[in-house]
């Protein structure tokens, strides 16, 4: 067993003995059902309603609209007091892409009463649902609970999304329809999703909201981390709403055309928008409103920037107010209202008569005519012209000094300021966050700790990092977590140090068929959570944590392939949340790109026949996940820097012919930032058997080799992980009898101390 035994940790583990006391929740909710869809086919079928999705009794045939169909019965038929019905869509087809029948044009994949539905696939890249021009709409979708989608393309139709209730939308990317999404009651929240290239002009767009006849408060549009660009429209080609509330938060709205007004989003009569850290730039409206026109309802643009868009972009000489404009309702007769905060107005375009024609001039804003102070600042703003009245605190002129909208790192492109630009540090001494500011900017990147730039990009920021893996409540320091084979209960320690801060139960999982395959930090709050994955079915759901406590469980698309097992995660493409990699162990590997409950998208990566995933960890000096490869027979070791699926570079190591050796650990062990590898020799006899090392990694090269003290094989390295917050990797061991101890690692140091005995040996650490 480890050497050294030092002082003792977690002296209550007397929590254990209460077990039973503790209520339980499976990790799958009570009556949930998840059909497969296994076919890429449009058929129906016979009768409807079994609860089985097969087009024909026994047949194993599941198409989507059989899906939807069965969920649809099955909503319709529940009865008050009942639990709410739980309908999961895996869209798991050959090819990924699912063409809908011409001949059913009119008969959209529908569902309504009362029940939450998840349709999932594999990526917005991946997963394709297309329609012809000629379905007037594609999805209906009006369930009384939740109806949720993510990883998947929706294209084509008359209309691709309709309904009300609660929708969301997650990693979802609609084009090519006449219009993208219409809801009308409820609330829709967009979640890293695109929409483009719908509409047409004088028709459609790309999302509608309006609650008709219900009260005007009774829909709500939230988008988030979204691109709307190059759609086409009457008016609001990107966003109109006629009645509701709009929230835009961290959104690129770009090249959006409106053949009438508003050439990004209409706010009328009693809607609302308010957008805040969002990026409005080459939009054009052949009348008034580039980018946005309020016509008597208000408007709210906090940290946002918009640039070079076009009013009377016909040339004709109706239209004014090239990146915004007020005016009075077409209902209502009342005067608009838009208000500006630390937001930039740069370099926009209305027209001015010039030698007889209608020729673009620098033009900013327009308030609506005889109403004073339509536009307020109520913090610093920038116009590279003033050309309307603003009310409130009076606007700097100058020259924005912005660069390209280009890729910054976030989700969207942006357009950073310049060195030297005016609206660097001219968001208030009060510091970020302060004074009705925001601590983050358009890519989610932390602002500065003092004065704020002006607009949606921080010069200055931060970029995210995820939390470490085990890290349950976010203070830098892993934790404990375990699981109990024969009981299905769960628990887990939270260090301090080398104490626990708490310890506790989780929910209980009784089905053993369920395990954590790991812990890391998939939704970007800075805290790890924990993902479970079932043996039977693939089914894949994460528990999102906050210390002990479960805030939500977020389901993942089953991982089916009995040949794939998770080789490790990371976050691969930089956006502070952990991604998963796939091993098929012959040079085969698929990555899984998460952000949050959705795959962004699905890439493959192929070393060679004979090599295998070893190790993946979280290199500190790229922000990128490290893929360590092996060969087999060899013993050449390979290791790849990752940005997202692409290498950035390539270093072959030292190979280990010895096959008993194993790396068990691949995490930063002497502080430097960059990780390196713990090494066991898992023989079960011999003189090396149990032995261990240390290689020191920096840059793609091994710095030095070490060997450790011998251990005896009945003890079992369960983890590598800062568990004291030094950034120096621990090695935690557990023994066949219930024993645990901890390596506090220095480099090639080691200093070992015993931990508490749990001695059931049906408590495994995770």
């Amino acid at each position: 067993m480890p050497t050294n035994a030092g002082c003792a940790l977690l002296r209550h583990w007397l929590l254990f003995a209460f077990a039973l006391c503790f209520s339980t929740v499976p990790a799958t909710p009570a009556g949930a059902i998840t059909f497969i869809v296994n076919s890429a086919g449009d058929e129906m079928g016979s009768v409807a309603g079994s609860g089985v999705c097969e087009t024909e009794p026994g047949n194993g045939i599941c198409t989507l609209r059989r899906a939807m169909k069965e969920a649809d019965i099955l909503f319709a038929d529940f009865q008050t007091g009942e639990p709410r019905p739980l309908v999961t869509i895996v869209l798991h087809v050959p090819g990924d892409v699912i063409v809908l029948d011409p001949g059913l044009a009119f008969a959209p994949l529908r569902v309504y009463g009362n029940g939450d539905l998840t349709i999932l696939g594999h990526g917005i890249e991946t997963t394709f649902v297309l329609a012809p021009a000629a379905y007037s709409t594609v999805f209906e979708l009006s369930a009384f609970g939740t109806v949720r989608m993510s990883g998947l393309t929706l294209s084509g139709g008359q209309r691709a999304l309709t309904g009300e209730g609660r929708l969301k939308l997650d990693h979802v990317r609609v084009s090519f329809a006449t219009e993208g999404l219409y809801w009308f009651g409820g609330e829709a929240e967009l979640t890293g999703c695109e929409f483009d290239n719908n509409g047409r002009p004088g028709q459609g767009g790309a999302i509608g909201i309006d609650s008709g006849f219900r009260s005007p408060d009774s829909v709500t549009l939230r988008v988030r981390r979204s691109r709307l660009a190059s759609n086409a429209g009457a008016s609001g080609a990107a966003i109109r709403a006629d009645s509701g509330t709009v929230h835009l938060t961290e959104v690129l709205l770009s090249g959006n055309e409106a053949s009438e007004s508003g050439g990004a989003v209409l706010i009328a009569d009693g809607a609302d928008l308010q957008a805040t850290n969002s990026t409005f730039t080459g939009n054009r409206a052949n009348d008034s409103g580039g980018a946005v026109l309020v016509l008597g309802g208000s408007a709210r643009m906090q940290h946002s920037t918009l640039t070079a868009n076009r009013a009377d972009a016909d040339h004709n000489g109706f239209g004014q107010g090239g990146a915004v404009a007020v005016g009075p309702g077409s209902r209502s007769g009342t005067d608009g209202r838009l208000t500006l905060d630390r937001s930039i107005l740069a370099d926009n375009y209305a027209t001015t008569f010039i030698g007889g024609v209608f020729t673009p001039t620098a033009g900013n804003c327009a308030g609506a005519a005889g109403a004073a102070g339509a536009i307020d600042a109520t913090g610093p703003t920038l116009f590279t012209r003033l050309d309307c009245a603003v009310n409130g605190v009076p606007p700097t002129v100058a020259a924005a000094a912005l660069g390209p909208l280009q890729d910054n790192g976030g989700p969207t492109w942006t357009q950073l300021p310049l060195p030297g630009s005016p609206a660097i540090d001219a968001g208030g001494s009060a510091g970020c966050g302060a004074d009705g500011g925001v601590e983050t900017d358009q890519r989610g990147w932390r602002r500065g700790a003092s004065a704020c730039d002006l607009g949606a990009v921080e010069a200055g920021a931060m970029a995210p990092t995820k939390a470490a893996r085990r890290d349950l409540d976010g203070d830098g320091r892993a934790d404990y977590i375990w699981r109990h084979r024969p009981g299905g209960y769960n628990a887990a320690w939270l260090l301090n140090g080398s104490t626990a801060a708490a310890g506790g139960f989780l929910p209980r999982v009784g089905d053993l068929d369920w395990e954590i395959i790991a812990s890391d930090d998939f939704d970007g709050d800075g805290r790890a959570d924990l993902l479970w994955r079932h043996a039977g079915d693939g089914r894949m759901v994460y528990w999102r944590m906050n210390g002990l406590a479960v805030r939500e469980a977020v389901w993942l698309p089953a991982q089916e392939e009995a040949g794939f097992r998770l080789a490790g995660t990371g976050d691969f493409d930089g956006d502070g949340r952990a991604d998963l990699l796939w091993d098929l162990n012959d040079g085969f590997a698929m990555l899984w790109r998460i952000d949050g409950g959705a795959i962004k998208a699905i890439h493959y990566l192929y070393h060679a026949p004979g090599w295998f995933i070893a190790a993946v960890g979280d290199d500190d000096a790229t922000e990128r996940a490290t893929i360590v490869w092996r060969n087999f027979v060899t013993g050449e070791i390979v290791l790849w820097r990752m940005n997202g699926a692409t290498p950035l570079s390539s270093h072959d190591l030292p190979p280990v012919t010895g096959l008993g050796w194993t790396i068990v650990g691949y995490a930063d062990l002497d502080g430097d930032g960059q990780s390196d590898l713990f090494w066991r020799n898992l023989s079960a006899t011999g003189p090396a058997a149990g032995q261990t090392a240390v290689w020191l990694l920096a840059h793609g090269a091994v710095l030095s080799g070490t060997f450790l003290p011998q251990v005896d094989p009945a003890w079992t390295v369960v983890g590598v992980a800062d568990t004291d917050g030094d950034d120096h990797a621990d090695v935690l061991w557990r023994a066949n009898d219930g024993q645990n101890a901890r390596w506090r690692m220095n480099g090639t140091t080691a200093t070992s101390e015993r931990l508490t005995n749990v001695g059931d040996p049906g408590w495994q650490l995770r």
